[in-house]
C-alpha cells in the first residue's frame, strides 16, 4: 500500500519552483524516454506552481538513476499506476509515453480523478482524441495537449491581430513544419501511431487553427491564456494555485543535450 510521503525542506528545489505560500500542483511524469529526460524532468526546477512528485517507467534503471536525479518522492513501474493515482499524491499526470499509449494513460488518470498534461499528438487519430475528452469531461478532470506554441508571444500577438480586425478577414494560411529523424526513431513507427499522425501536422497547424476561428474550439480542456492548470472543477481538496509550465523552462538546459539514461 502506498503511504503518503513526507516532503524533505533539501529536496523541494529540485522537485519544483514555489513560494511555499500555498500548494503547488503535484505531478507524475509517465513516461522516461528523450523527451521526457531532456525537456521535461528539468523544467520542474524553473515551472512556477509545480512540483514533481513521482516518475513512472517500466526500466528500473532509469527509474533509480532518475529518482536519485531529481529527488522524486516516489517511482514506479506501470504496476503500480493506477494504486498510485489514487493514493491521492498527485494532482495531475504528464503523459510522454508513445502516441499509441496515451489514451489508456490518460483515461486511467482520469477515472482516479487526476488531470491531464499529456504530450503531441493527444491521440492517433481524431476518434482517440474525441474519446478522451469525453472521458475526462464526464470525470471532471482538467486534460490539455502539452503544446507550448499556445503560449509563445508570437503565436497569442497573432491571434489577438487575427481577431481585432487589423489584417481585414482571414481567408487563407499556408504553413509547414518539418524534421529529421534517425531511421529507427519511433516517429518513424507505424504501429506507435506514426503514420496516423504526424507531430509536424500539429505543429503547422497550430497557429491558423486559432487564428481563424471567431471563438476557441474546445479542444483543449485548459484556458488557452497565461497559465496552463487550475484547480479541479468540481474537487474542493485539490490545491486552486495556477500552475505555469514556461516553454522556456528546459530552453538552453545543459540537459538537453545531456546523455540519456536507458536500459542497463
Amino acid at each position: 500500500m502506498i503511504q503518503p510521503a513526507r516532503k524533505t525542506k533539501a529536496k523541494t528545489k529540485a522537485r519544483g519552483n514555489h513560494t511555499g505560500k500555498t500548494r503547488p500542483v503535484r505531478f507524475a511524469v509517465i513516461g522516461q524516454g528523450y523527451f521526457a529526460q531532456a525537456a521535461v524532468l528539468p523544467a520542474f526546477a524553473r515551472a512556477e506552481g509545480c512540483e514533481l512528485r513521482a516518475i513512472f517507467s517500466e526500466d528500473e534503471t532509469k527509474l533509480r538513476a532518475l529518482k536519485r536525479k531529481y529527488g522524486v518522492t516516489a517511482a514506479f513501474g506501470y504496476e503500480r499506476y493506477d494504486e498510485y493515482l489514487g493514493s491521492g499524491e498527485v494532482d495531475a499526470v504528464y503523459v510522454t509515453v508513445p502516441n499509441d499509449q496515451h489514451r489508456e494513460y490518460v483515461e486511467r488518470a482520469a477515472r482516479a480523478g487526476v488531470h491531464v498534461l499529456c504530450e503531441k499528438p493527444l491521440g492517433v487519430d481524431a476518434e482517440d482524441a474525441e474519446r478522451m475528452v469525453a472521458v475526462c469531461d464526464s470525470a471532471g478532470v482538467r486534460l490539455m495537449t502539452a503544446y507550448r506554441l499556445h503560449f509563445e508571444a508570437a503565436t497569442l500577438e497573432a491571434i489577438e491581430r487575427v481577431q481585432s480586425g487589423d489584417i481585414g478577414r482571414p481567408r487563407f494560411f499556408a504553413s509547414t513544419f518539418a524534421m529529421q529523424v534517425r531511421k529507427d526513431n519511433i516517429r518513424t513507427r507505424a504501429e506507435r501511431g506514426a503514420a496516423r499522425f504526424s507531430t509536424s501536422a500539429s505543429t503547422a497547424s497550430t497557429r491558423p487553427g486559432h487564428s481563424f476561428a471567431p471563438n476557441q474550439r474546445r479542444s483543449s480542456r485548459f484556458p488557452l491564456r497565461g497559465r496552463m492548470m487550475r484547480g479541479s472543477r468540481r474537487s474542493t481538496n485539490r490545491s486552486r494555485r495556477p500552475c505555469a509550465f514556461p516553454a522556456s523552462a528546459w530552453r538552453n538546459s545543459p540537459a538537453a543535450s545531456a546523455p540519456m539514461i536507458t536500459r542497463s
